[in-house]
């Protein structure tokens, strides 16, 4: 039998079930349930690796080249974009410090100021005295996402699935004003650079958020189902 690989480079959306199930059944994510469907239905033997990274922004995955150019995939999906356009409180430096992105160590004086004074009474004050600014700005998102790609193309023989960004929610809007018009920008983006690179481009922006993502940005367990089944198309 074939085997055939996937690889799934992205953020905590190709992770997370949000709320999570205590039946540990319904807690497969979209790469599990895509994998499952597709051994299911064809005839190769089908592997797929998650490379998602909790916070990932497109910049960590351009530090992940080797990694990702070692597996040798058939396909490779991107799930970028949740994370990079929202409109943030603290700068990435100080995010750097609370979730240990990049192997930081933790500074307790950080976390506590972010949990007990920032999150819970001056994020919206902060969001708008940083003037709306996202961790990774349109025109560099625009621009490490081209050499993402640029990288794929060259150093490995994988088809590139794009995965669209989704709408967001007001819970999200109340919390970071313009997040929602954000995404759409970031969104529409990657729908156009999918056309000019010419890749698939897998699109959620008519998904609902009590339906499909009630957090305002991970999936839930019917929200993973969908995103499974309309990729699954994409892949020969």
């Amino acid at each position: 039998m074939i085997k055939k690989r996937i690889t799934i480079i992205g953020c905590s959306v190709a992770l997370r079930v949000r709320p999570p199930s205590k039946n540990r059944e319904e807690n497969k994510n979209y790469g599990h349930l895509l994998e499952i469907k597709l051994n299911q239905k064809t005839e190769q033997d089908w592997e797929i690796n998650n490379l998602g990274l909790s916070r990932a922004l497109t910049a960590d995955l351009l530090r992940m080249k080797d990694q990702i150019a070692r597996v040798h995939s058939d396909y490779i999906i991107i799930n970028m974009g949740a994370v990079d356009a929202p409109s943030r409180e603290i700068p990435v430096w100080y995010a750097d410090k609370i979730f240990l992105r990049n192997g930081k160590y933790i500074q307790p004086l950080f976390i506590f100021f972010y949990r007990v004074l920032i999150k819970r009474f001056l994020r919206k004050p902060l969001v708008n005295l940083r003037l709306k600014r996202s961790w990774t700005p349109f025109r560099k998102f625009k621009r490490q996402y081209r050499k993402l790609l640029d990288f794929l193309l060259t150093d490995t023989s994988a088809k590139v699935i794009i995965l669209g960004i989704n709408p967001g929610n007001q819970r999200i809007e109340k919390q970071l004003p313009k997040t929602l018009k954000k995404y759409k920008k970031y969104n529409d983006f990657l729908q156009k650079l999918a056309q000019e690179y010419k890749m698939s481009f897998v699109d959620f922006s008519d998904l609902i958020s009590e339906e499909h993502f009630p957090d305002g940005v991970h999936y839930n367990a019917k929200g993973h189902q969908l995103v499974a089944s309309r990729i699954s198309p994409h892949i020969q």
